[in-house]
């Protein structure tokens, strides 16, 4: 309701002393409203005490009217546009994780077809031909039946680990890099002896922090591209420096063919997978290694030149000692 006071010196609330401060003696307030809610008010201010009139209050309601309208567009067109906004952002967004998704598709369908196929072709020989092979040349198929497995089931917990990474957000802490390297390299000892490789490492660790769960996991990716891509046989060394006055970096050299500069621009983009004389793609591996960093607060990245070997590294925020 509006609210008319003829003079301030006999309202029956205090005085409001700016009311004071400028001469003001008279007023009448109007409220703005927008439905039901009050969004502000329109006052008419006297120098002087004054009787107003029922017009008076009549015309200032009016304008009140008007002026309420007026501020309902505006805030409704802010709204509008605010939503439009957010509209052509989740627009964007979706075109990125359908063209994404295409991808993800693909590069899923590739990495379990390999070995999906090579179980079938091994299964079927066995179906077929059991009674006529040798023992030890069934003890081979079953032998690459259970490798092919096992390829398949490290496909499927990537694919896991990567649904956690788009909604999981972890607690940084101090880490024993020694202890995750240490266990990276354990799980690939086997691969290691069967391609003779030799693995440098640092006799220490400067302190980072980061999730040592996730970061075991950016190691077992590196270290495995390294034997993969590396030389024959493969040569890794595997080392630490400050990377700025903030954060560490953590890096693994093999002596391989290197990479061209178109490359390795294509490393780290999700799903993308680059053909070598040697073997095929580098899958969804580079793709996770770069969540996990990025949630890590980190970066990742490679320097290499053709005929030089390749260093791929990643950063992780400096422990505070």
């Amino acid at each position: 309701m509006p609210v008319v006071v003829p003079d301030v010196s006999e309202d029956s609330f205090e005085v409001n002393s700016l009311l004071t401060e400028f001469g003001l003696h008279a007023y009448v307030g109007v409220p703005l409203l927008s439905d039901t809610d009050c969004i502000g008010v329109l006052y008419a201010l006297d120098t002087a005490p004054r009787d107003y009139s029922a017009n008076d209050v009549d015309f200032l309601a009016t304008l009140a009217a008007r002026a309420s309208t007026a501020i309902s567009k505006v805030q409704l067109y802010e709204k509008l546009r605010e939503t439009n906004s957010i509209l052509q952002s989740q627009a964007g967004d979706l075109a990125v994780r359908n063209a994404d998704l295409d991808a993800f598709a693909h590069s899923v369908a590739h990495d379990l077809k390999n070995p999906l196929t090579s179980i079938m072709g091994y299964a079927e020989m066995l179906l077929d031909d059991y009674d006529l092979l040798e023992d030890e040349v069934r003890k081979e198929f079953l032998s690459i039946i259970a490798q092919r497995g096992v390829k398949m089931r490290q496909i499927v917990d990537e694919l896991l680990l990567m649904s956690q990474l788009r909604n999981r957000e972890v607690q940084l802490s101090p880490l024993n890099m020694q202890a995750i390297v240490d266990e990276a390299v354990h799980r690939l000892d086997a691969v290691c002896r069967e391609k003779g490789a030799v693995i440098h490492l640092p006799k220490g660790w400067p302190p980072a922090l980061g999730y040592a769960q996730w970061l075991e996991e950016v190691w077992t990716n590196y270290l495995s591209n390294a034997l993969k891509y590396g030389g024959r046989p493969p040569e890794i060394w595997l080392g630490a420096s400050k990377s700025d006055a903030e954060s560490v970096r953590f890096w693994v050299k093999d002596n391989g063919p290197g990479l061209s500069a178109e490359d390795q621009k294509l490393l780290f983009l999700p799903f993308t997978r680059l053909h070598t004389t040697q073997e095929e793609g580098h899958g969804l591996g580079l793709s996770i290694v770069k969540r996990i960093v990025e949630k890590c607060q980190g970066r990742v990245g490679v320097d290499s030149t053709p005929g030089t070997g390749s260093i791929f590294w990643f950063t992780l925020p400096q422990e505070e000692r």
